[in-house]
């Protein structure tokens, strides 16, 4: 079953195209879901506007190697240290979005299952 077609942009690396974010908009629950879409549609080659939030990451085509490069960009994207058991715990977008606005909010926090890492 194919969850889109694929998805093939032409241009500079995925990094270089990514512009400044403004730090008040990285806990926002949907500045997060169009990001989740964005990197996830890179990482499996669909257009973000054909990821579906609510289908499961694996489902996505989203592999433990991809769960890593998730892991540091969104680390990179918040400026700290994100554990990979996050992406595991809330396995759908929606459910990544839902959860990292409630860590913004002080409702939530991250695990504290990672060596000393900085990314800030």
């Amino acid at each position: 079953m194919s969850i889109a077609a694929p998805y093939r942009s032409e241009g500079p690396p995925r990094s270089a195209r990514q512009p400044p974010v403004d730090p008040r908009q990285v806990l926002d629950e949907d500045f997060l879901r169009e990001w989740f879409c964005a990197q996830i549609g890179a990482l499996v080659d669909i257009a973000p506007t054909d990821v579906d939030r609510a289908a499961m990451l694996d489902d996505l085509g989203v592999e433990s190697p991809d769960v890593v490069v998730l892991m540091i960009e969104l680390s990179e994207l918040m400026g700290e240290a994100v554990s990979a058991t996050v992406l595991w715990d809330h396995p759908t977008i929606d459910a990544l979005a839902t959860f990292l606005a409630a860590v913004g909010r002080g409702e939530a926090t991250l695990p504290e299952d990672l060596l000393d890492l900085d990314f800030g």
